[in-house]
């Protein structure tokens, strides 16, 4: 990974024989969101943290094969996948750069929230949910509500939304007289090709292999 910041200083490197790039870039405030989050509080000014030269690090490492396995990523679960890889990046870069582990804080979400929460899921499971929309309807940060849920759930929040698509097409394909791409367009699928491929994803068979399976 190549760390590429402001245009001060020399920057020089040597690469010898064959290698990837992967290059990420990651906005001001969202690096100022984590810098909150491991410290407890806003920074003063803007956060530098170009004086590292070089970083080794596995979970870095894993973050960035995760990112390179996201092209062709399906366009419903996209915003909160996104949002939670860049927001774990920039808590990770933080944590290097001021040397800080930040205690993972595993609180269950209040069941208060995690009823909201699902309830907005639910109420809107078509729809292209962020990680800020669900953030604010369970009153938490961004990287707070990240932990808790998975730490709720079992899952992170994308995983959950899509399966809880995936859920409700089944029961629409059981007791419905809806086709399959009336059942796609109404869980917000783009069209057939679309939902047969996440479908199949999950279940392993088409929409209509499993509704047969199922008559």
């Amino acid at each position: 990974m190549l760390l590429t910041g402001p245009k001060r200083g020399a920057w020089s490197a040597t690469v010898e024989g064959g290698c990837d790039f992967l290059r990420i870039f990651l906005p001001q405030m969202l690096i100022a969101e984590c810098y909150a989050e491991a410290f407890g509080g806003c920074p003063s000014d803007a956060i530098s943290m170009f004086g590292v030269v070089s970083v080794t690090d596995s979970r870095l490492h894993q973050l960035g094969q995760t990112f390179k396995e996201l092209d062709g990523y399906d366009p419903l679960a996209g915003p909160c996948i996104a949002d939670a890889l860049g927001l774990a990046v920039g808590l990770r870069l933080v944590e290097l750069a001021y040397d800080t582990e930040k205690a993972s804080g595993n609180r269950k979400l209040a069941r208060p929230k995690m009823t909201r929460v699902v309830s907005y899921i639910e109420e809107n499971i078509a729809q292209a949910l962020s990680l800020s929309e669900l953030s604010e309807v369970a009153g938490l940060s961004r990287i707070q509500f990240i932990r808790q849920f998975k730490e709720a759930t079992g899952q992170p929040p994308h995983a959950y939304i899509m399966q809880r698509r995936i859920e409700r097409a089944k029961e629409l394909l059981k007791n419905s007289d809806s086709t399959i791409v009336g059942v796609a367009l109404d869980l917000g699928f783009y069209n057939q090709g679309h939902f047969t491929k996440v479908f199949s994803k999950f279940t392993g068979m088409t929409p209509g292999r499993w509704r047969s399976s199922r008559s």
